[in-house]
């Protein structure tokens, strides 16, 4: 289980002003929030996670992004290489 993944927003910060990867685009994840959660979501070790917000429009984002069918493995670490 993984609590707060965002880590309050650190991740958020880090990616302030930089532009979603095209390739992470391409995937269908359309925000930060996808791309993190994915990547979470993607551990073999992790059953659930629990972003811990109190804003509807970000509840609204984290659980499209959880029902997103997983990216392959192949192409995350692809992803990785965007950054």
């Amino acid at each position: 289980m993984v609590n707060r993944p965002f880590g309050e927003g650190a991740l958020f910060r880090k990616a302030s002003g930089r532009k979603l990867p095209d390739p992470v685009r391409a995937a269908g994840l359309a925000t930060w929030s996808a791309l993190f959660l994915e990547f979470v979501l993607a551990h073999p070790a992790v059953t659930c996670v629990i972003p811990a917000t109190g804003n509807s429009a970000h509840l609204a984002e984290n659980l499209a992004a959880a029902s997103h069918p997983p990216v392959p493995e192949a192409l995350r670490r692809d992803w990785r290489k965007s950054f």
